[in-house]
């Protein structure tokens, strides 16, 4: 998405070696790498998600072949909130294969 070097090296050095430590019952334990995702609540990550999402919606909505309801004479396929994304579709069974083109 054209973003600056030095701003995709901060982006992975805030990713890189990430760990997470757990209390049971009030005492810390050992801190375990984390392999995938992040630690809840870390504030960068719905951005970061957004980011990477984006990408995939914009094929979804440019793509003609796939079809959307209209609404107010306008196509609508797809929509996304928080972490959920929902596709309207005029014809499932046509537009989801093409789907594997995006």
């Amino acid at each position: 998405m054209g973003f600056p070097a030095p701003f995709c090296t901060a982006i992975k050095a805030l990713y890189t070696d990430l760990r997470a430590q757990t209390l049971n019952t009030g005492v810390p334990k050992t801190p375990v790498p984390l392999s995938r995702g992040t630690r809840q609540g870390y504030s960068f990550s719905p951005l970061l998600f957004a980011v990477n999402l984006e990408p995939l919606l914009l094929a979804i909505r440019s793509d003609p072949e796939i079809r959307g309801i209209e609404l107010a004479h306008k196509p609508f396929r797809v929509s996304v909130y928080v972490n959920n994304v929902l596709l309207t579709l005029a014809d499932p069974v046509r537009s989801l294969p093409l789907g594997q083109r995006v």
